[in-house]
C-alpha cells in the first residue's frame, strides 16, 4: 500500500514524545493481556515505540522470541539502546505490510495503535494482524477514547483544553480517527475475526498523584513545543502566539495543584483467530 498516512503518527517521535511513551510499562499498559501470556509464545508488539512495554511482554513469554516493531527509526533506536534481552528484538517496519510469514506468532499486541489510523484503513492492518497469527492466536489491542468525552480533568483550563482541541483537529487532518477505540469489534470482524471470537473490556486510567500529575505535564508540555504542534496551532488559528507560550506554565500550575486530576479512558480488546 502506497498511502502517505501510513509513514506518519499524529503526535510524531521527538524526544519528548519517546520519553513520555517511555513510562508505560506492560503492568500499566497490558495488565488484560498478561494473564494468558505463558513461557515459550513468540509474540509481536505493533507500534512498540521505545520498547519500554514489549519489555515487559518479552519477560512473560521468555524464552520464546519477542519482536518489537514500529515505522519510525528514531524509535527502534531508542528501544535498542535501552533494552535487549535474550528473547527480545526490535525491527522497522509497516504494519500495513508486517516482514513476517504467516502464522507465526501466538500473540500480537498494539497499543494505542489504531486511535492513529484512517477508518478505512483499520480492517487492513487487523487482516495483516490476523495473517501472522498462528490458528487460535490472540491478537489484544489496547486503545485510548480520548475524544467525546472519554478524557476528563479537573481543574478545567481554556488553555488545557484548548491543547487537546489542537491534537484532536492536528489528528483529523493527518488521517488519523480519534474515535476509532469505539469501532474496535468491527474492525475486527471486517478483518476476519468471528464475532464469538472476541472480547472487550475497559479500564478507567486515573492521573491524580503527585508523580503521575508530573508525567502528563512532561508529556504534554513537550508536544505543545513541538514545531509541527505549534505551526498547526497558529495556522488552523485556534492558538494565538501568546496562549502558546503559556502552555507550559499553564501545565506546571496543573501539575501542582494538589486536586488535579486526569482520566482517560481504555478500550481493550482480544480477539482470537
Amino acid at each position: 500500500m502506497t498511502d502517505t498516512f501510513h509513514n506518519t503518527y499524529s503526535h510524531g517521535h521527538s524526544a519528548g514524545t519517546l520519553a513520555g511513551h517511555r513510562a508505560r510499562t506492560a503492568e500499566t499498559c497490558a495488565a488484560f493481556l498478561l494473564p494468558l501470556l505463558k513461557p515459550g509464545m513468540a509474540l509481536l508488539d505493533v507500534g512498540c515505540g521505545p520498547g519500554s512495554i514489549t519489555q515487559g511482554l518479552a519477560d512473560a513469554v521468555s524464552p520464546g522470541r519477542a519482536v518489537g516493531l514500529d515505522q519510525s527509526a528514531a524509535a527502534i533506536s531508542a528501544a535498542c539502546a535501552a533494552f535487549g534481552p535474550l528473547n527480545l528484538e526490535f525491527v522497522e517496519g509497516s504494519l500495513f505490510a508486517l516482514p513476517f510469514d504467516d502464522d507465526t506468532f501466538d500473540v500480537v499486541y498494539c497499543h494505542q495503535v489504531m486511535v492513529h489510523l484512517p477508518a478505512t484503513k483499520t480492517a487492513d492492518a487487523m487482516r495483516e494482524v490476523r495473517r501472522v497469527l498462528k490458528p487460535g492466536g490472540v491478537f489484544a489491542a489496547r486503545e485510548a477514547r480520548a475524544d467525546m468525552g472519554g478524557t476528563q480533568w479537573y481543574p478545567h483550563h481554556a488553555l488545557l483544553d484548548r491543547t487537546f482541541d489542537v491534537v484532536f483537529a492536528r489528528a483529523y487532518a493527518g488521517g488519523a480517527t480519534p474515535r476509532n477505540p469505539a469501532a474496535l469489534r468491527t474492525h475486527a470482524r471486517a478483518a476476519g475475526f468471528a464475532p464469538d471470537a472476541i472480547e472487550l473490556s475497559f479500564a478507567l486510567e486515573v492521573n491524580d498523584t503527585p508523580d503521575k500529575r508530573a508525567a502528563l505535564e512532561r508529556q504534554w508540555t513537550a508536544r505543545a513545543s513541538e514545531p509541527e504542534f505549534v505551526a498547526f496551532a497558529r495556522a488552523s488559528g485556534m492558538m494565538r502566539d501568546d496562549e502558546i507560550e503559556q502552555l507550559s506554565a499553564v501545565w506546571r500550575a496543573w501539575s501542582a495543584n494538589e486536586d488535579a486530576w486526569e482520566t482517560m479512558l481504555q478500550i481493550e480488546m482480544v480477539a482470537r483467530k
